[in-house]
């Protein structure tokens, strides 16, 4: 994981696909409005406003929905082959209209025999004898559809988008050095010193992680050397915090450094070494530092 963090904090590409990506999702929850959608395309009638002009239109209707068998045991209808082949009845407040509704989700509670429920759907006219004349489809309009996942899509990617900047801010923030819960030994294939952290203004308070250096113990300094050229310097050490790290090489022994430079300035780092012996051995050396 602190890996994938410094790449997407490095990688100049990655981050300008993660703002493309965060914008575009911003611009999905501030644009794409299905409720306003939904208004606009769904009128809301009455069971009784209900007839064949509206055939191919999407409506919003309200009334009681009925169980199949409460309602073949009340009103005994001649069209009950409607009820068998996934027919519900939608019967009006005042019980003067009744439409057919297919689709619908009935409770299931046989306790209930109607439920009062607010229905999307598309107003239909049967194409046979074995369907009602006109009925409902429950459903909404595809641009509906397509604008709530769009809008749900947005609202994931955003929280997507979000916890990564949150794990990339709290690595950098450790120097991409995450502490192990569980001790660790003894790591003879790693190098004896890796540098996570920044190497200082001197070199464009560029961060990096892992990486080998040599130690050069001076009276008045520490100084920590790679072999690409940079070098970091410890002047006064202010304390020093022991824990495991997450390394390429496995857990490893590390001490988290506050310090102050050949500048006077303060920073932080963390050192990693290849056994508690060495880490102990490299703690005494950088308390003998003196200004």
């Amino acid at each position: 994981m602190a890996a994938a963090c410094y790449s997407l904090n490095h990688n100049t590409p990655t981050r300008r696909l993660l703002a493309a990506l965060v914008l575009l999702s911003i611009s999905g929850l501030l644009f794409i409005r299905p409720d306003a959608l939904e208004q606009q395309l769904i009128a809301e009638v009455t069971l009784s406003e209900l007839s064949s002009a509206k055939a191919g239109s999407f409506v919003r209707v309200s009334g009681f929905l009925v169980t199949p068998d409460a309602y073949r045991a009340r009103y005994q209808p001649r069209d009950a082959h409607f009820i068998e082949q996934g027919y519900a009845p939608l019967i009006s407040e005042d019980k003067s209209q009744v439409v057919w509704v297919r689709g619908a989700n009935l409770s299931g509670d046989e306790t209930i025999s109607a439920e009062h429920v607010s229905l999307v759907g598309q107003v239909v006219l049967g194409q046979s004898d074995q369907q009602p004349a006109l009925y409902l489809r429950v459903g909404s309009p595809i641009e509906v559809l397509l604008a709530q996942g769009v809008a749900w899509l947005s609202r994931a990617l955003l929280a997507v988008l979000l916890s990564l900047a949150g794990l990339d801010w709290l690595a950098a923030r450790l120097d991409y050095a995450l502490p192990l819960p569980w001790p660790v030994g003894h790591t003879p294939d790693a190098p004896t010193l890796l540098w996570f952290g920044s190497l200082g203004r001197p070199f464009s308070e560029y961060v990096v992680r892992g990486r080998p250096v040599q130690l050069a113990l001076l009276p008045h300094e520490a100084r920590f050397e790679s072999p690409n050229g940079w070098a970091v310097t410890v002047r006064r050490l202010r304390r020093a915090h022991l824990f495991e790290a997450a390394t390429r090489y496995g857990g490893l022994p590390a001490m988290r450094l506050h310090f102050e430079d050949e500048r006077g300035l303060p920073r932080r780092g963390v050192l990693a070494t290849n056994s508690h012996e060495a880490r102990q051995t490299l703690l005494q050396a950088l308390s003998l530092i003196r200004r």
